[in-house]
């Protein structure tokens, strides 16, 4: 008997209880402050603001929370800006999904971009590692423009989460 009523007790408290954070559901993307807006999310990482368009693919099969290929994302600070995606002349495109997370790391936050491709010509899972302070790349691409675990978390200078692991 003590059990139901302390089941019903936990129902009850959980009716009023405040939704989950919005960092949470989206599970592809991490950001300090994160609202999220249809198809759009901004957040920040450390002083940088980033805004992301084409989050959540129209693909009914594809994984909610992430940013689809047709996407961008723009990290600000100050007047130092990287735009990544989208119709804009950038080094950076987006594979078929796509997470970002802010990442605390021993030298200051850090956003880890991590492209997952489905095809034959590109690596499974590409990584960017940018520096929100100074809105550069710090991960050091190989002669095909590519990224893997390792050398992001060189750039890292830490472990990658299981987060990334998979989608």
């Amino acid at each position: 008997m003590r059990a139901v009523i302390l089941l019903l007790l936990c129902a009850a408290s959980a009716v009023g209880a405040a939704p989950p954070n919005a960092a949470q559901e989206r599970t592809g993307i991490r950001l300090d402050a994160l609202k999220v807006t249809g198809h759009a999310a901004t957040g920040t990482c450390g002083p940088a603001r980033v805004e992301i368009q084409g989050l959540d693919a129209e693909n009914p099969h594809e994984t909610r929370g992430l940013v689809s290929s047709q996407g961008m994302i723009t990290v600000r600070n100050g007047k130092a800006s990287l735009a990544i995606g989208g119709d804009v002349s950038s080094d950076i495109f987006l594979q078929e999904q796509n997470k970002l997370h802010c990442l605390p790391t021993p030298t200051g936050p850090r956003l880890v971009l991590a492209g997952y491709c489905f095809a034959r010509f590109c690596a499974p899972v590409d990584y960017r590692v940018i520096d929100p302070t100074n809105v550069r790349v710090i991960s050091r691409q190989n002669s095909d423009n590519e990224c893997d675990a390792k050398c992001a978390e060189k750039a890292l200078g830490a472990k990658l989460p299981e987060a990334f692991n998979a989608l």
